[in-house]
């Protein structure tokens, strides 16, 4: 009896330590009350939602939602529709690359509206407004005065 005892006791106490071990992973994992969200526009470099060296666009205005990764080896030197890729214009932008990329609202930088963002700094673009159509990464850092043709 006092065997049977002990080896329930020893259970209880197996499974009451297994629950407080999930508990605290659980709470661990969780951000604390007031942190900044992963995909506000922080200063954190490079954000977790975009790997290094890469550019990633957001559908989101705030840098959220599931980004699209762009490598810049894949999709350097020549304006690129984001329509035509299968991507929606994106709402806002995060350089984590070497290289400066334009947006544009049409390709060849003669005609219409465009923003650039400079390489090596992991900048964020925020509320891009779904306005700009086309990207070009460049291979270089810095972005020149005028967009590429």
């Amino acid at each position: 009896m006092i065997r049977r005892v002990k080896n329930t006791a020893a259970v209880i106490l197996a499974m009451a330590g297994m629950a407080f071990a999930v508990v605290a992973l659980a709470a661990a994992s969780a951000a604390p009350a007031g942190a900044a969200s992963l995909s506000s526009a922080s200063a954190a470099s490079p954000d977790f939602t975009c790997p290094a060296k890469a550019v990633c666009t957001f559908y989101g205005e705030n840098l959220d939602n599931t980004p699209h990764t762009w490598w810049p080896g894949n999709r350097s030197g020549q304006w690129w529709n984001f329509n035509n890729l299968g991507v929606n214009n994106p709402g806002s932008l995060r350089n984590n690359s070497a290289y400066c990329v334009w947006l544009g609202t049409q390709a060849g930088g003669s005609t219409g509206h465009y923003r650039f963002v400079d390489g090596n700094f992991n900048a964020a673009v925020p509320n891009l407004q779904h306005t700009y159509g086309w990207f070009f990464i460049t291979a270089i850092a810095q972005c020149g005065e005028q967009p590429p043709s």
